[in-house]
């Protein structure tokens, strides 16, 4: 049986986010916000959503060379269509469920277990990796003196503070860290660490292949930010606008909101402010990322009802009994 304090504390830490997003909302003119969007430009937003399928295509070819042996036997049309109905997942479930049923998808065509974990883990590993690079530029940028530098060591810090963690262990810290870092997490990063071990042993030259694939795709996705900006009739170098971005999805993807809503707008709020811009311009570019989210979810919704569900349930309710 679960603790109640475990089952209270993700909930309790959720409300922070929603909590900074009133406290935004209360402190901007709501009317500009509007305004803006009475203004927006639907043909650059549809541009934006027209950019969205050549993104996920790019990241599918990736995905097949994340897939050393086994996966080569998979077209990039049908990691596509599995990309997309993951997308939707990832939408409208909690957790990670998107990427799981992918995992799930891979199962059903005999894909080795290695090899699933592996490209899953590199898969998100280079696009953290890209947007935390884009974050240090934008960092570097926004911020004039000592600031990006202590950012950059700040972050080294942190990973290096992340593997002496893996390390030693999580269930080895004093029970009151404990209690904010569950025993569990310690078995999914030794797990997660070693599935992404296991896979560069295997096929070490995928690397550059998939580095080249996440360039490409994170320069379509910096487009859809500029598009997006200028339908807002947002002005702002296009630097700037990719640096406060690329901050705000890293703060946005803090487990203390949902869908990034509140600490996605208080970062924007901020970086917009460090580049001369006003705050109701930033929940108007926050809400349009929250927008596109959806919409772009949605519209996957086909391909996910197109992948037979009786290929996805039970990988998907095994892994997700293994997450509880």
């Amino acid at each position: 049986m679960i603790p109640i304090a475990n089952r209270t504390l993700p909930i309790a830490l959720k409300l922070i986010g929603l909590g900074l997003f009133v406290l935004i909302l209360s402190s901007i003119d709501i009317a500009v916000v509007v305004d803006a969007y009475r203004r927006l430009d639907l043909l650059l937003v549809t541009g934006v959503v027209v950019l969205f399928y050549p993104t996920i295509w790019i990241k599918s070819i990736r995905w097949r060379r994340l897939l050393p042996v086994s996966g080569q036997r998979l077209s990039p049309w049908e990691l596509f269509r599995a990309y997309l109905a993951s997308y939707f997942a990832g939408t409208v479930t909690p957790g990670r469920l998107g990427e799981l049923s992918r995992i799930g998808y891979l199962r059903t065509h005999d894909v080795p277990m290695w090899e699933s974990a592996f490209s899953m883990v590199a898969d998100r590993a280079l696009d953290v990796a890209a947007i935390g690079l884009l974050a240090i530029l934008g960092t570097t940028v926004l911020i004039d003196g000592w600031g990006p530098w202590i950012f950059a060591v700040s972050v080294g810090t942190g990973i290096l503070g992340a593997g002496a963690v893996w390390v030693w262990g999580l269930d080895r810290l004093p029970d009151v860290v404990g209690r904010f870092f569950p025993c569990t997490w310690a078995q999914r990063i030794h797990e997660t660490t070693d599935a992404f071990v296991e896979g560069i042993r295997h096929n070490r030259s995928i690397v550059i292949p998939a580095a080249g694939w996440t360039i490409f795709g994170w320069f379509l996705c910096c487009i859809q930010v500029l598009l997006m900006a200028s339908a807002l009739n947002i002005e702002a170098d296009a630097i700037h606008l990719i640096g406060a971005y690329s901050l705000a999805a890293i703060v946005g993807a803090l487990p203390v909101t949902v869908a990034g809503v509140g600490t996605r707008d208080a970062a924007l709020v901020l970086t917009f402010g460090l580049a001369g811009l006003s705050a109701e311009s930033a929940v108007a570019f926050s809400s349009g990322i929250l927008g596109l989210y959806v919409l772009q979810g949605l519209l996957c919704m086909p391909f996910w009802l197109h992948v037979p569900s009786r290929q996805l349930e039970e990988p998907i309710a095994a892994a997700a009994g293994s997450e509880a």
